[in-house]
């Protein structure tokens, strides 16, 4: 009977690796000064899955889901050994519903490099993996016959811990939340809330809400506002882009983001991806606002296990620019 459990377990379990080694270099001056400095970091990222699935029937399942993720890094000065629990949730979900607890990645949106809605996940957009810290949370989501769905969340606010693109933290409260999605023929739309309480015992609510359209161009948008107990802030981002019939096919796109707030500098950002194959690919980005500029060129290569690619930036304010080089290598088990 026990042989029999153990490969019962067994059968359901899936196990894997994945690795990722990093080397980081920064060189810093002012423009009105010789002082120069250079920052110099190499990393190692491991990250191990454990997964289990079980059947119910055909149209049913739960699956269990856990990944760690441990860190090595080391500067010029010192090395630090980091760990921390990347995902763990379990999920039960069927033809219509799904539902998950746990840590987990929570995103949405339409915009790619200036999001507005990014309430919760922390990826960045010149990163090929999108990672993201995970947030606490149960999600439910439902699906229906006529191409909609809806979301509801019940997220765990966490004292001194930011989500997303949040300014302040949250207190240690669950955060109620929704999100309307459903398509339209070559467009798709939605609408989103989310409500916190603010360590500061302001009470905080975002309405949103964002589109996508693609005809000869692609187009789309989101929107937010947020209202608190002492004021209110809108935010908007409109983007749009066109594949160039050339080589490959040369994919361009710009962005626009404005603030209510005049304190808040708006924000653009331009990207060109050329793929070169199959495997490899070059993106050159630049985002500006009135007070600072980047521009970015990065190149990678994928295979069956093994990723890996190179960035260089160039990142300029208050007459202070900084120059980074970032090569990262990725195997997975």
């Amino acid at each position: 009977m026990k042989k029999l459990i153990i490969c019962f377990i067994l059968c359901g379990l899936y196990l894997s690796l994945a690795a990722e080694l990093y080397f980081q270099q920064s060189l810093a001056a002012s423009l009105d000064s010789d002082l120069k400095f250079s920052a110099v970091e190499l990393g190692l990222n491991y990250k191990p899955k454990l997964q289990y699935q079980y059947d119910f029937s055909a149209n049913y399942f739960s699956d269990l889901y856990y990944e760690h993720h441990l860190l090595l890094r080391g500067g010029s000065q010192e090395i630090k050994l980091s760990q921390e629990i990347y995902r763990a949730w379990l999920r039960l979900a069927g033809d219509f519903l799904t539902i998950r607890l746990g840590r987990q990645k929570i995103n949405f949106g339409t915009a790619r490099f200036l999001r507005t809605l990014r309430w919760f996940d922390t990826i960045n957009p010149l990163d090929p993996k999108a990672e993201s810290s995970g947030v606490d949370a149960l999600l439910l989501r439902y699906y229906f016959a006529d191409n909609q769905n809806i979301w509801l969340w019940l997220v765990q606010g966490k004292q001194g811990s930011l989500k997303g693109n949040e300014q302040l933290p949250s207190a240690e409260n669950l955060e109620p939340g929704l999100r309307w999605q459903m398509v339209l023929g070559n467009a798709e739309i939605a609408l989103a809330a989310h409500h916190r309480q603010r360590l500061d015992l302001q009470h905080e609510t975002k309405l949103a809400g964002d589109f996508r359209c693609d005809y000869f161009l692609g187009f789309w948008g989101e929107f937010q506002y947020l209202f608190t107990t002492e004021a209110t802030q809108q935010q908007f981002t409109l983007g749009s882009d066109y594949t160039l019939p050339i080589f490959n096919g040369w994919h361009i796109m710009l962005e626009q983001q404005l603030f209510s707030n005049s304190q808040i500098p708006n924000l653009t950002a331009l990207s060109l991806d050329f793929p070169l194959s199959l495997f490899d690919s070059f993106t050159l980005a630049y985002l500006r606002s009135s007070q600072s500029q980047n521009l970015s060129l990065q190149y990678q290569r994928s295979y069956d296990q093994l990723f890996w690619y190179i960035l260089l930036g160039r990142q300029e304010q208050n007459s202070v620019f900084e120059n980074n080089i970032s090569l990262n290598l990725s195997y997975h088990f």
